[in-house]
């Protein structure tokens, strides 16, 4: 049990309104295809109540998603084709870990799903703000801006995703930094697309950072969403 002790008294936190913080769980990999599916394994740390979180980088409309999955925001963007960074939520219920999930999109192209789970001792936690935002970059350097969002609430986290249209492509790796929090999607892949990372904040403390990628040529965009899981 964790708790003060005072006078020989152990005494519990929560008792007195302290709130337990969201926890990171698990992520799955991060795997790029060019299809109109893919299949993505849910982490299998995931409990029974878990919230989780699936992030999917797909060119056209999703036709298929899971049972259980609710859309919380999606965003596109463009330069010779259209893509979209979309964030789906699930409270995982008894069976899903290490459960596969298949997701469809209409017609064939790249895609990529990357599923996060997060959990809050004592208690449930839910998606309870989100942002999005697109980028039209013409310098290579740029970085991608996260989708920003401030806390309302002590002990949450912060979840700040964004795809690239454009990757370096085979034989050269595109690698993907962030500017704060916990990177959970790769690092480095030939065909890198997808930037995924969280970050702890209480409230008032805004989630507001950036990807930075080896990309050095063309004309790119970027597509972020961001939510808030308290």
């Amino acid at each position: 049990m964790i708790g003060w002790r005072q006078r020989g008294f152990l005494l519990n936190p929560f008792r007195f309104g302290a709130v337990a913080s969201v926890a990171f769980v698990a992520a799955s990999s991060t795997t790029y295809a060019v299809s109109t599916s893919q299949n993505q394994t849910i982490p299998a740390a995931v409990e029974e109540g878990d919230r989780l979180l699936a992030v999917v980088m797909h060119r056209s409309a999703l036709t298929v998603v899971p049972s259980g999955w609710v859309l919380v925001e999606s965003q596109s963007c463009m330069n010779d084709t259209t893509q979209y960074t979309s964030i789906y939520k699930r409270l995982a219920e008894s069976g899903d870990a290490a459960a596969s999930t298949t997701w469809e999109q209409a017609s064939s192209g790249r895609i990529c799903v990357h599923i996060l789970a997060f959990r809050r001792s004592g208690g449930s936690c839910d998606v309870v703000d989100a942002n999005k935002g697109a980028q039209n970059l013409v310098s290579y350097s740029a970085a991608w801006n996260w989708a920003s969002l401030t806390s309302g609430a002590d002990g949450a986290i912060g979840v700040a995703a964004s795809s690239s249209i454009l990757a370096l492509g085979p034989p050269f790796p595109t690698t993907i930094s962030n500017s704060s929090g916990v990177l959970t999607t790769i690092g480095s892949d030939v065909e890198n697309r997808l930037g995924v990372a969280y970050e702890a904040r209480n409230k008032g403390q805004t989630l507001s950072g950036y990807f930075t990628s080896s990309i050095s040529a063309g004309t790119n965009g970027i597509a972020s969403v961001s939510v808030l899981i308290a």
